[in-house]
């Protein structure tokens, strides 16, 4: 390899850049681990309950270890329960309409991150799929 790495996603072995199998667990060249070791039953679980029981949304980004998007649904949910505790307080209808914006961005973004797990096609920090439930 030239040591240019191919881009995380890919079907590349990340740590020597051969070509692989799209559903392919380990490098036949260099044996490195291609699928995550983390579980997306589990990934699922964290993806849906909180978000649409609690509005608390990307505990399953920060397990998968992606923390800027998990922190980035994390505060979409903060905002939105501040913008809703916040109205009540105040009396304020234009508030908990903000705060109801907030949630619907993150249950969006949660129901889109449900189905790719469910499809298999979700990926950890390190580029690698979550294929085992």
């Amino acid at each position: 390899s030239c040591g240019v790495r191919p881009p995380a996603g890919s079907d590349f072995c990340q740590r020597c850049g051969t070509s692989t199998a799209s559903l392919a667990e380990m490098c036949v060249k260099c044996g490195a681990r291609l699928t995550s070791g983390k579980s997306r039953l589990v990934a699922a679980l964290l993806c849906a309950l909180p978000a649409y029981f609690a509005a608390i949304g990307g505990i399953h980004r920060l397990y998968l270890g992606k923390i800027g998007t998990g922190m980035a649904m994390l505060g979409l949910s903060i905002i939105g329960w501040l913008s809703v505790l916040t109205s009540f307080a105040l009396l304020s209808p234009p508030l908990i309409l903000l705060g109801f914006a907030f949630f619907a961005a993150m249950w969006i973004w949660s129901l889109i991150d449900f189905v790719i797990l469910l499809t298999g096609n979700m990926r950890d920090s390190n580029g690698n799929t979550v294929h085992r439930w």
